[in-house]
């Protein structure tokens, strides 16, 4: 769930998938978004990919990732 409430457990939050997202993101530059959600399947646990998502919806709006429909990748923009 995106709204905290006192049950929220801090490691599958929408803020920290989303720092995992994008430290995941920083070390590969480009990635496919089938390789990141094993990735951060791996990190974080099945949970974690109810927020991916979400947290990719973040960074888009803080201009720190792109899109790529044609290879269905996301860059890191600095």
């Amino acid at each position: 769930m995106i709204k905290p409430h006192k049950y929220l457990d801090i490691n599958n939050s929408l803020l920290s998938v989303g720092a995992e997202v994008l430290k995941i993101i920083m070390n590969q530059r480009i990635i496919r978004i089938s390789d990141l959600e094993l990735e951060l399947k791996k990190v974080k646990g099945e949970q974690s990919l109810e927020f991916l998502m979400p947290s990719l919806c973040l960074l888009y709006t803080v201009n720190k990732i792109e899109y790529h429909q044609k290879i269905d990748s996301i860059e890191y923009l600095q």
